[in-house]
């Protein structure tokens, strides 16, 4: 009895892991179109993927696949897709498990919701920014006793955006926050100088939050900038 239980609980984890089948809609094919550019430059060869995805999250198996293209040096990039009839339409820049992804830069996905579709699909310019590993420094130079309490809020490299918004929309709300990283602690006299390592991206802001003891909370926009990635905090 104990063997048949075991047999049955790995079948149903074994089928759990059996990606939903892409339903394809046989007489209809998508143009999809657009140019890839880091602050106003072309970026060439980063690859271009349509995926039907399930829910918010891309998924990278194959069988979900439906298009594929790559940047010209220009960066514009023009292919065909197929197009779903049971799943949203992704259109994935740069994703990382493609043999062409270009690791200096993020990953962005913008989600097309279930439903009819256009014949052509055009983004226009997207901006790709670059990953940068930035540092941020504590360190207690005034000697007090008061422990720092912080959070650290920063663009993830991965996003994902819908192409069709609406302010009220609860998947959108649910992506913008998945967009966002965030990372805490605490930090004592005893602690010297301690360094959180943010991966993140360039011409984005990180939002250092504290309190310092008992006091009032407090707030510092910190830059993320091609010259900037490092930021020191004393107290």
């Amino acid at each position: 009895m104990i063997r048949i239980l075991c047999v049955l609980l790995i079948t149903i984890s074994l089928y759990s892991c059996i990606p939903e089948k892409v339903r394809i809609i046989s007489d209809k094919r998508i143009s999809i179109e657009g140019k890839v550019l880091n602050t106003n430059l072309p970026i060439g060869g980063v690859p271009v993927v349509s995926f039907g995805v399930s829910g918010t999250y891309v998924n990278s198996h194959p069988s979900h696949i439906l298009g594929y293209g790559r940047t010209s040096a220009s960066g514009e990039f023009s292919f065909i897709s197929l197009d779903s009839r049971n799943m949203k339409l992704s259109i994935s820049v740069n994703p990382p498990y493609e043999e062409l992804y270009n690791d200096n830069f993020a990953t962005l996905h913008f989600l097309y919701p279930e439903g009819e579709r256009p014949a052509t699909i055009r983004l226009e310019e997207i901006d790709l920014p670059k990953k940068v590993n930035f540092t941020v420094r504590l360190e207690n130079t005034s000697g007090t006793p008061e422990e720092l309490t912080y959070t650290l809020d920063f663009r993830n490299p991965e996003s994902t955006y819908l192409l069709e918004q609406s302010p009220e929309n609860e998947e959108e709300a649910a992506l913008n926050l998945r967009n966002f990283g965030s990372k805490g602690g605490t930090h004592n006299l005893s602690d010297g100088i301690k360094e959180e390592v943010l991966l993140t991206l360039e011409d984005s802001e990180i939002i250092f939050k504290y309190i310092l003891g008992e006091r009032e909370p407090q707030e510092i926009s910190i830059p993320v900038t091609p010259q900037v990635n490092a930021y020191s905090f004393e107290y």
